[in-house]
């Protein structure tokens, strides 16, 4: 949006947050009745869609998909993927893609699609943008701590917390004081996150959930993660990725993947935080840190066609101005 308002003047320009009860003001119906052209991320709830029928709407989605969403996720009920068809079929939407691979999910997990391009994502340029800011910085006020972010995704069903117990974070908290290390723990947006006796373990943080990741995650020298989309933006920076998969036979069984997951990462996936955490002390090792870069380098390829921080402007091409 704030590229839209700096580059096309003569636009009027308005966010809606679908999180406060602003969005019911009278304002807010004025502008979704006024409105032309909606941008949407997490879905059609992100709006009032029941006021934007004459609008166009693209979807620029939030994430580039290992699990499986929407009708192709088999733990969505027959009624609710009826009313996702019934959605999609009554107001199409423009979608905006990263890749061929994201391309092919967009067009299987939606009904009906106005049209799928490949520009890239916003989202995507602002963690190059911010990788290509703080390069000089980093280089001129180096550290030997590293920062390590965990950032699990949102099991969809009852299992055991893939974030750490009591013992686990004695164990990782001394990894972490031998080798210069910080682990940042974000938790999924759906799921709330505390670790008792927090104190014990001041080498485990907790990140707010209210910060924009994108702006963040050049922050961080190493991912953990499991099978979030975040692993896809992530691998934008050339940097280790490692993967905790406690649950992967049962995340596999219940929620399903796009690709084969086992097949992809070729066996660099942990079980236990005891062997992710010895690997991860070990990233001296040259032959470790050529895999994880490996691994990094292939979701990248997956994911991205576009690496040029130009996507805002192939999305407002074809958005304002009808052309790419």
């Amino acid at each position: 949006m704030d590229y839209l308002s700096k580059n096309f003047p003569d636009l009027d320009c308005f966010w809606v947050n679908r999180n406060s009860m602003e969005i019911y003001s009278l304002r807010s119906i004025w502008l979704h009745l006024r409105a032309s052209k909606v941008f949407i991320v997490n879905g059609k709830t992100d709006i009032l869609i029941w006021l934007v029928g004459h609008a166009e709407i693209h979807n620029l989605w939030h994430g580039i998909p290992m699990r499986k969403i929407r009708l192709d996720d088999d733990m969505q009920h027959g009624l609710n993927k009826w009313f996702i068809a019934l959605s999609d079929w009554l107001t199409p939407a423009f979608h905006y893609v990263n890749s061929e691979y994201e391309r092919n999910i967009i067009k299987s997990a939606f009904f009906r699609q106005k049209a799928i391009l490949e520009t890239g994502s916003p989202r995507t340029d602002i963690i190059l943008h911010q990788k290509a800011a703080n390069i000089a910085e980093t280089s001129t006020t180096p550290t030997d701590i590293k920062k390590v972010l965990y950032a699990p995704t949102w099991r969809p069903y009852d299992s055991p917390s893939p974030l750490m117990s009591v013992d686990d974070c004695e164990y990782i908290n001394k990894v972490c004081q031998k080798n210069n290390l910080i682990l940042y723990i974000r938790a999924h947006f759906l799921e709330n996150i505390s670790i008792e006796s927090q104190a014990r373990f001041p080498l485990i943080q907790i990140c707010d959930n209210d910060n924009d990741v994108n702006t963040e995650l050049d922050q961080y020298d190493i991912l953990i993660s499991d099978y979030s989309s975040i692993i896809f933006d992530y691998s934008l920076l050339d940097r280790p990725i490692f993967l905790y998969t406690p649950d992967i036979d049962l995340y596999s069984e219940k929620v399903g993947f796009y690709l084969d997951y086992k097949d992809f990462v070729e066996g660099n996936n942990y079980t236990n935080w005891k062997t992710l955490m010895k690997a991860l002390s070990s990233l001296t090792n040259k032959k470790l840190l050529e895999n994880n870069l490996v691994l990094s380098s292939k979701f990248k390829k997956l994911g991205h066609t576009f690496t040029d921080a130009r996507n805002m402007k192939r999305i407002a091409d074809f958005a304002i101005k009808g052309k790419l």
